[in-house]
């Protein structure tokens, strides 16, 4: 009897022996699954992302120059100037100069975009697990902050590469007068001044664009997801709908970013166009009191209007892009 009740007890404890190993076992492979699962994901959303900052700054290019050219000097901004000034570059240089900067554009946009739009639904759907006592439009709010300091400093010498470029020549020949003509040549440039003074030379004015981006991707973000959810609860939208309803939402939204942090762009391109061979490059209290003083108010917000049709442009086509890009790798990755 107690050696049938002993071998009782010792089949027992061996079927929940087995019992725990196989539920541990189904427990690794599931969390091993969730792992490849959220990396495809996140896979996906960075090259979706790439994808769509690419299209968008592609679109955007020639209007970003000519705005640039305005921001980093004095002279008035008048839309009639501006295209006298865009046709004296195609006369003289062709009608590549209008992208000129753009080479530089996409190596910073494809990287920024891909860890804007990835970072951002990372973050927001974390802060739903674990924050979702905050109201949702606080959570997209920080889930864009997030994603947009991120991006900038991973990205932000090619940033400075951009506009050094971008503003060389302005308006007609003489590159090598007022800055780089190519990539290669600002990041020598960038690579011989960190050599003489260290990290600043290719982060000039970072803290400056954390101070504009930050706020800016955090209400890009909360303004377009509010808009989008308004749109389709109120009726305005539907699924065969959702394009455009994408573009449309990315942007007024895009808009609204930019309206907000514009001045800040303006002084940060006064201050990255600023020729890096400097003995002392100026603070940015100082970029801001002499375009104040200078031109006014108005100085901060020179080439706005050329914002009005470039940031909708920009964004809507950004926002678009991803969107139809995501739902088309999640159909793909459903089918396998």
């Amino acid at each position: 009897m107690v050696q049938r009740a002993l071998s009782s007890t010792t089949l027992a404890s061996e079927r929940e022996i087995r019992k725990q190993s196989s539920s541990l076992g189904s427990d690794a492979a599931s969390s091993s699954h969730q792992r490849k699962t959220l990396t495809a994901r996140v896979v996906s959303n960075l090259i979706c992302g790439a994808t769509a900052g690419a299209v968008a700054k592609t679109l955007e290019a020639p209007l970003d120059r000519v705005k640039v050219i305005y921001q980093v000097d004095s002279t008035p901004f008048t839309w009639t100037h501006a295209m006298s000034r865009a046709r004296t570059m195609v006369a003289e240089d062709g009608w590549l100069s209008l992208f000129r900067g753009n080479t530089a554009q996409l190596a910073r946009i494809v990287p920024n975009a891909a860890i804007n739009f990835a970072a951002h639904d990372l973050v927001a759907e974390y802060l739903d697990e674990k924050a979702n006592n905050l109201p949702l439009a606080a959570r997209h709010w920080l889930s864009g902050c997030v994603a947009g300091a991120v991006a900038v400093l991973t990205t932000y010498p090619l940033e400075l590469a951009r506009v050094r470029i971008a503003v060389s020549g302005r308006g007609g020949r003489g590159g090598d007068e007022h800055g780089p003509a190519n990539l290669k040549e600002a990041v020598r440039e960038m690579t011989q001044h960190w050599r003489r003074g260290g990290p600043r030379g290719p982060f000039a004015g970072v803290g400056l664009t954390l101070a504009g981006m930050v706020p800016y991707s955090g209400v890009t973000w909360a303004s377009y997801e509010w808009l989008r959810s308004h749109a389709y609860s109120s009726g305005l939208a539907s699924k065969q709908s959702s394009d455009r309803t994408n573009a449309v939402c990315g942007a007024l939204a895009g808009l609204l970013g930019q309206t907000v942090t514009y001045p800040i762009d303006t002084v940060r391109k006064r201050l990255q166009a600023t020729k890096q061979s400097a003995t002392k490059l100026p603070s940015t209290y100082a970029v801001t009191t002499e375009v104040l003083a200078t031109e006014g108010v108005r100085g901060l917000f020179k080439g706005y209007s050329v914002n009005i049709v470039k940031a909708p442009l920009a964004l809507g086509t950004s926002f678009a892009v991803y969107h139809k890009l995501q739902t088309v790798a999640h159909d793909m990755m459903n089918n396998e």
